[in-house]
């Protein structure tokens, strides 16, 4: 029983990612930088990281991920973060095996990648699109896709995609029934692989070929693949491909009639497939325990997992399993002698296999249903039956012959393809061959060039004329600007100055005032040093010097930081001036203590991290 969907197509953009996320020290620190960055643009960045990281341990949140990231994208208008917002939301609902809602959101995906422009990125949706076509069981359809966007990476030389894509199609093809054809697919795949550091797509195309040679009856070679691939998916924690591994190596003992070896695995299979909520890979797993528990005569057990599987197929759309299932189910009737509902679930399955054109599974259902009514007697519906199922074999083997002609025509044709395409590599050597006689060529023109060099001396001697006043002209500028800097220096300077002085003139009257009973006079000279060293109209002229050589400093931090107060913008000022925290201390009339707690408050006030440097920051604006 082929069963199989993985969303593997968000490897395309982002298997770094899920390598660098299973580390845990690099994930902690991602999680670290989610937590503490507020809402802007290079957020979207971090959730569709972290999406990626968490999708196949952890759905759910991966869902939150792709649900802030398409927020995000929405506010600050990123078309290309809105596609990929869709996109990651296309492949929760694949993994979910909600195939209707993941094709929704592969579409406006499609859409907002098209506004983008995007080449690799409208890529990437078609290729969810053809992934989608292939679930739903229109393969012809997910073929065309498929090769659709394999002309799209070919002509971006983008190898690895194109890969990814041959293992598609290998998909289809095996689903099909066309195993040479897919095994030509998939090697093309592999071969690629095989060379690039791509561990969890390369475990993705030993499952597949395990899966051709399980088609094939090599139950051996297709368990010794899968086998290989599982451990790439639990080194990197890929919960939902390790349910499917699993589902693939007990198929195989099943298969080889090795229960005990079966039964752990499809155990494990089915809890981890439960805790991620992954119905498919459930199902399946019930599917094969009931096959187990009926081919050891556990007839009752065997109809309790079958029933559960055909309520998990019926309710996220899976015909051809719902079919399969019914089909095991009337097998365990029969053995039971219960005819009437071996004949009902004979029934069921037959009505689907019709509907999807699964004739060879058609037939095997008259096959069975032929010899109940010759076991409860009724001889005609037993022939008819009979004569049925062989006319349906006939016609199964005229297809499979037809099958494999066409495999034949189209494995002759791809290697004509790749025959063209060594040809055209060949025509661009040669192409390259006659560029190199052009440059030659052209080189000889060279020395024509060089009378019009002379020509256009001439003309050189005035625009270094106009150089040197250009340069005259910033030197100028530069000096001016290097007087007003100064200017504001000086200033600065005499205001620290001024107070100092007029502090120490303070404690001078103090000790006056012990010495002598001029109360009231001593009250007046504090007031009149304490307004003085308070007095605005200094620091409205340093602002005037300040803003000549610095004029966007204080318009930039107020849109920045609207909150800021006078007082804090002045200490911003300061710090922009490189002044010593002295200086600056003496200055606003604060003590030194004083200067580094505002400092502190305003670190906080700007969100500034506390590893990063302040006075850098307030330099660089």
């Amino acid at each position: 029983m082929k069963i199989k969907t993985w969303p593997f197509l968000t490897l395309l953009y982002f298997l770094p990612v899920l390598l660098y996320a299973q580390h845990n020290q690099k994930l902690d620190s991602l999680y670290q930088a989610y937590q503490n960055q507020p809402d802007s643009e290079e957020k979207i960045g971090t959730v569709s990281y972290l999406f990626n990281a968490v999708l196949y341990t952890d759905p759910e949140e991966a869902l939150g991920y792709a649900r802030e990231e398409l927020a995000l994208s929405i506010k600050y208008d990123r078309a290309r973060g809105v596609g990929m917002a869709n996109y990651h939301l296309g492949v929760y609902y694949s993994v979910k095996s909600e195939l209707d809602s993941a094709n929704w959101y592969f579409e406006k995906a499609l859409n907002a990648f098209k506004d983008y422009g995007g080449k690799h990125e409208i890529g990437l949706a078609y290729s969810a699109l053809a992934m989608g076509e292939f679930e739903m069981g229109h393969y012809d359809k997910a073929l065309a896709q498929t090769d659709s966007v394999l002309k799209i990476y070919n002509g971006l030389n983008d190898h690895y995609r194109s890969a990814v894509m041959h293992g598609l199609k290998s998909d289809i093809y095996n689903a099909k029934g066309q195993y040479r054809l897919a095994l030509n697919e998939g090697l093309k795949s592999l071969r690629v692989l095989d060379t690039i550091n791509k561990p969890i797509r390369k475990a993705e195309m030993l499952i597949t070929l395990g899966d051709i040679e399980y088609q094939l009856n090599e139950y051996q070679k297709s368990m010794t693949y899968a086998s290989e691939a599982l451990p790439i998916y639990e080194q990197y924690q890929d919960s939902v491909s390790v349910t499917y591994a699993l589902n693939d190596i007990s198929r195989a003992h099943l298969a080889l009639s090795e229960y005990k070896e079966a039964l752990p695995l499809l155990e494990r299979s089915v809890q981890l497939a439960r805790k991620l909520e992954i119905k498919q890979a459930e199902a399946t797993a019930l599917y094969h325990l009931g096959e187990a528990a009926l081919k050891q005569g556990n007839y009752t057990p065997a109809l309790s997992y079958l029933s559960e599987a055909k309520a998990i197929f019926r309710q996220i759309g899976f015909q051809k399993q719902l079919a399969d299932t019914y089909l095991f189910t009337a097998r365990t009737y029969l053995n039971l002698n219960q005819y009437n509902e071996a004949l009902l679930n004979l029934g069921r399955a037959r009505t689907i296999y019709e509907e999807i054109g699964s004739y060879d599974q058609l037939g095997q259902t008259y096959k069975l249903s032929a010899g109940i009514y010759k076991q409860l007697g009724d001889n005609e519906r037993a022939l008819n039956d009979y004569q049925t199922f062989h006319y349906i074999s006939d016609t199964v083997l005229n297809v499979s012959k037809s099958k494999q002609i066409e495999e034949l025509r189209m494995i002759y044709e791809s290697e004509k393809k790749e025959q063209a395409i060594i040809n055209q590599q060949n025509e661009i050597a040669l192409l390259q061959q006659k560029a190199k006689v052009n440059q030659l060529k052209l080189s000889m023109l060279v020395t024509g060039l060089i009378l019009l060099v002379i020509i256009a001396s001439l003309g050189y001697y005035a625009i270094r004329q106009k150089m040197r006043r250009n340069k005259l002209i910033r030197e100028k500028l530069d000096d001016e600007l290097a007087h007003r800097q100064k200017q504001l220096t000086t200033h600065a300077l005499h205001l620290a100055q001024k107070n100092e002085v007029l502090e120490a003139l303070k404690d001078k009257v103090k000790e006056l005032k012990e010495a002598s009973e001029g109360q009231q006079g001593y009250h007046q000279l504090i007031k009149t040093i304490n307004s003085s060293m308070h007095d605005d109209d200094n620091w409205t002229n340093f602002k005037m010097y300040f803003e000549e050589v610095h004029g966007d400093f204080y318009g930039n931090i107020k849109t920045k930081y609207p909150e800021l107060t006078s007082n804090e913008l002045r200490l911003l000022a300061l710090m922009k001036l490189n002044l010593s925290t002295k200086e600056i201390a003496g200055i606003l009339n604060v003590s030194a203590e004083g200067v580094k707690k505002a400092r502190y408050r305003l670190r906080k006030k700007m969100n500034i991290k506390t590893e990063e440097s302040l006075q850098d920051y307030v330099l660089s604006i």
